[in-house]
């Protein structure tokens, strides 16, 4: 009978690197029966690079590379067996519990650099965390390969885990939540670093809860108290499950997988907003399935935000983002099932804010416009070299926002051909033409007449001068993507530069919006037409039917009065700085 030396030794002799003959690059390959491949992704093959073209080489990696893979297979064989499995509850605290660790080695050491990008800037020495380099893709390749796969392999094993099949659910899950935590990490390592050693509150993560191995370690002791619950990895499909197995994150998971209508899937920053709010109620409540959840469920929920104290406390405002986003999701699952009350929490936030008597955003004032619009930015057209300013973006996009009213992200968009000559005027379109689009509602679906004002400042040539470089959206330099939505990386640029010239928190990008608004009532612009032009639906009665009939003609009047004269600002621009 061979010894396991010797039986290792024949299977190694058996099994030998295979070389792809069109790269010349050698692989570990095994052939994946049927009755395992709907446990690993689905594939007839497993196969994995050993990163070499080397035979010598390929043959000293094989052997760590074969008995990698031989784990995975024996992964595969124990889930088809039914044996423990995780879950993505799992993933969520096992990520919890390495974001726990990370942080409390950070706090202890002071290292905030260490999950931050350093770089040198013109008043020294500048730090991003690591969300504004997930542009790129060899960056995002990085990130999972140098931190995310061997911190998710970190704690897989204190599971007796191993690493799960890339492109199967499991693995996914783990991927997405550990990436999530870590870029979490980084922010907040990042508002450290430029704290000068004041108290900065952590993220909210999942509190500390038994894993399904750990619960199953411990009901197997106990058959006489094993109490039904689901089966370990089992995945639920919210339309044919009992209500009674269906949890909050179950609907979370189906909502973010099958998106906004008429778009693939809702952006990044979205679907974290949802997961931190579903976060925030598996915290406060005992988390209870579809078939429990009441009116009063909501009501307790709601109580238990507001009394949340010290480090832990949330503004109004956030207990009422909280709110709707949970709601949000119990309506989405009544209106799959129809298995809720639709409206269940209906009201439950209302008067939250009001009742807070906090105004968090504000208008720009005239002074503190004429000191923003005074920068080097808009006299000299000096752009800043951040990369998520967007070059150009830079000094276009607030001023677009001030003289439309426009969203950040309405305007970072934008396309050349958004822009069209109709009876003398030059109109702006704001709609969805592209799959990078996206727009918040169907009141910002509008075409504008341009005010001269900012045509003055020479938009039309730099269009034109974009447009003559093959390009086919107005900033380039702008990443648009169907996950991020585009104006990220310009307002993370604009509200660093707003901090760092000493303007007041209550203004941001979006108080220019409020700003023109208030000019035009000013001005005795009816309301339906300053609803129109900023793209937002006024409330009741005749304002509605006349909204809904404007035209972009009838909104002339309104752009020609617009007006900042007293900022004074001189045509700076002569062409782009962005090049390809």
């Amino acid at each position: 009978m061979s010894t396991p030396d010797e039986y290792t030794a024949m299977v190694l002799k058996m099994a030998r690197p295979w070389r792809d003959p069109r790269t010349g690059t050698y692989y570990c390959r095994k052939k994946i029966h049927e009755s395992l491949r709907p446990f690993m992704g689905g594939g007839w093959e497993y196969k994995r690079s050993l990163q070499t073209k080397d035979p010598k080489e390929a043959l000293s990696r094989f052997p760590q590379a074969l008995a990698e893979a031989n784990a995975v297979f024996e992964l595969a064989r124990k889930a088809k067996e039914g044996a423990v499995q995780l879950n993505a509850r799992d993933a969520q605290q096992l990520a919890a519990r390495w974001f726990a660790d990370e942080r409390q080695r950070l706090e202890q050491s002071g290292e905030w650099q260490r999950w931050l990008v350093i770089g040198r800037g013109a008043a020294g020495e500048e730090a991003d965390s690591l969300s504004m380099h997930m542009d790129d893709d060899k960056q995002r390749q990085q990130l999972l390969e140098n931190l995310v796969l061997p911190a998710v392999a970190d704690m897989l094993k204190t599971q007796g885990q191993a690493m799960p099949t890339a492109k199967t659910q499991l693995h996914e899950q783990l991927v997405q939540v550990f990436t999530t935590h870590a870029l979490d990490l980084s922010e907040w390592a990042l508002r450290n670093w430029a704290a000068a050693g004041r108290y900065v509150p952590a993220p909210v993560i999942a509190p500390y809860a038994p894993t399904t191995v750990e619960i199953h370690a411990v009901e197997a002791s106990k058959p006489s108290v094993r109490a039904m619950q689901r089966k370990p990895g089992e995945a639920v499909d919210i339309l044919t499950a009992n209500p009674a197995e269906v949890f909050l994150r179950d609907v979370l998971e189906d909502w973010a997988k099958h998106g906004k209508a008429g778009r693939q899937s809702y952006p990044v920053k979205t679907v974290r907003k949802y997961e931190a709010s579903v976060q925030r109620y598996e915290t406060l409540t005992d988390n209870p399935p579809m078939s429990s959840i009441d009116r009063l469920t909501g009501t307790a929920f709601k109580r238990a935000l507001l009394a949340l104290e010290g480090d832990n406390q949330l503004t109004p405002i956030t207990v009422r983002d909280t709110l709707v986003n949970v709601g949000t999701l119990l309506n989405y699952y009544s209106a799959q099932t129809g298995r809720l009350g639709d409206g269940l929490w209906r009201n439950l936030s209302n008067r939250l804010v009001e009742e807070s008597h906090e105004d968090v955003r504000d208008e720009w004032t005239e002074e503190e416009l004429t000191k923003l619009f005074s920068l080097p930015v808009w006299r000299s057209y000096a752009l800043p070299t951040a990369k998520n300013a967007g070059a150009d973006a830079a000094y276009w996009v607030p001023l677009l926002g001030l003289y439309t009213g426009a969203r950040i992200t309405e305007l970072c968009q934008l396309r050349i051909d958004d822009f069209s000559e109709k009876e003398g005027y030059w109109m702006l379109r704001l709609a969805v033409t592209d799959e990078a689009q996206s727009l918040k509602a169907a009141a910002s679906w509008r075409e504008i007449p341009l005010p001269a004002e900012l045509l003055e400042l020479g938009l039309l040539q730099y269009r034109a001068d974009i447009q003559a470089m093959g390009q086919e959206w107005l900033f380039p330099a702008v990443n648009k993507s169907a996950q991020n939505n585009a104006g990220g990386g310009v307002s993370s640029w604009f509200s660093k530069m707003k901090i760092a010239e000493g303007f007041r928190k209550e203004v941001v990008f979006h108080s220019l919006r409020g700003t023109l608004n208030t000019q035009l009532a000013r001005k005795g612009i009816p309301l339906e037409m300053r609803c129109k032009f900023i793209g937002q639906k006024p409330e009741g009665g005749v304002n509605v039917t006349h909204y809904t009939k404007l035209k972009a003609k009838d909104l002339i009047p309104t752009a020609e009065a617009v007006s900042f004269a007293f900022l004074n600002l001189p045509k700076v621009y002569t062409k782009p700085k962005w090049s390809a």
